[in-house]
This record gives C-alpha cells, structure tokens and sequence, in this order.
C-alpha cells in the first residue's frame, strides 16, 4: 500500500503524524487511513463547521486531523468520545501537546450512545463515527444523530455532514455501507491498511 503513496501526496497536519506513518509502516494499526483522514479534513474544512463530534478517538490520530483543521480554519468546538479509558487518555495527552489556542476541545471517557442523549438539539455541524461497529448501535447512533420523524430534537444541526469509517469490508467483515445508505447517504470504497474501510457521508437536511 505504501507503494501507492508518497509522503507528499499528503497534507500532514503535524508531524508526529507523518513520523508515524514512515516509522510505523501500518500507522497505527486499528487507526484510520491517512488518506480517508485527510478527505476528511478536508470535508470540515469545506464545510466550515465549527462544532466537531468524534465518536470514537481510539488513540487520537484522527482526533489531531480533525482539531488542526479547526485551529487553521480559526477556531471551534471538538468534542472526542471514547469508552475505553486508555484510549481517552492517550488521546488526552496527544492533543494536549498541540498548540490549539482557538480550540475549546474535550475528550469524554464514556459510551457515545450516553453523550449522544445529552448533547443539545442541533448542536453539532460535522460528525465522525467510528467506534463500536455492531449494526444496533451503530443505527442507534444515527438516529440520535439525525432524528428524520423528529428533526428538531437531531443533534445534528441542519446541513450538518455525519461521515462514517469502515464502510467497506473484505467480505469476512461486512461494513456499514448499508446503514449509511439507510440515511440518504454514499459510501467511497478507499484503500485500505485492515480488513474494514472506506468512507460514508451523511448529509443531514
């Protein structure tokens, strides 16, 4: 895979990232694609969204992606869920080493379905799930998201943009390409590092 990629070809946001990718070969195996985390970047930075939720840190490789593009768009709001404590907290200590002086971030230790009840009606602009794939939960997730017999009460805001790793799998492991398309939205078959992939993009009305 790497063959099909140089390090130029991406716009690392730091360079620990970058660091990790030529040193680690696999970039943190379990984390996302750095091409899918740079389509994503690139997605809250066309969309201007200034309030960011990630439902799954795992070790806070995306997490960096998404909060430096909020610093160079100039400022915002992220907020990371992730339920396993040690995940949280090497996340905690990766973007505690940032300088994001425009960024009000916070990293939850905690089930999103949980932090997904409590945050208010439309107040989230650009969503990123990638945590517990089971298919329950994870149609839990977008109907909490996006609410479509009950709009006002979707923590979605109107326009806001839900995107969605793992679409894709290898044929062992199926993807969530179907639930993404359950809410009006399309998958991207990336390459892929692991057995799952690609990415999903949910527009809410």
């Amino acid at each position: 895979m790497r063959s099909l990629w140089n390090d130029a070809c991406l716009a690392w946001p730091h360079l620990s990232l970058l660091e990790e990718w030529q040193q680690g070969g696999s970039y943190k195996t379990g984390s996302t694609e750095p091409w899918t985390q740079q389509v994503v970047a690139a997605l809250l930075a066309a969309t201007w969204s200034q309030s960011v939720l990630e439902l799954g840190c795992y070790t806070g490789t995306t997490s960096i992606w998404l909060c430096q593009t909020l610093q160079r768009m100039g400022g915002g709001t992220y907020t990371g869920v992730e339920i396993e404590y040690e995940r949280q907290k090497a996340t905690i200590e990766r973007l505690s080493a940032l300088h994001l002086p425009d960024v009000e971030w916070k990293v939850l230790n905690a089930d999103s379905l949980s932090v997904l009840r409590t945050l208010p009606a439309r107040s989230i602009d650009f969503a990123w799930v990638d945590d517990d794939h089971t298919p329950s939960h994870v149609a839990d997730e977008l109907e909490l998201l996006c609410r479509p017999t009950l709009r006002e009460s979707a923590v979605m805001a109107p326009g806001g943009l839900i995107t969605m790793h793992d679409v894709y799998g290898d044929g062992s492991m199926p993807g969530l390409a179907g639930a993404c398309a359950g809410y009006h939205g399309f998958s991207l078959n990336f390459p892929r590092l692991g057995a799952l992939g690609g990415l999903g993009l949910i527009q809410v009305p």
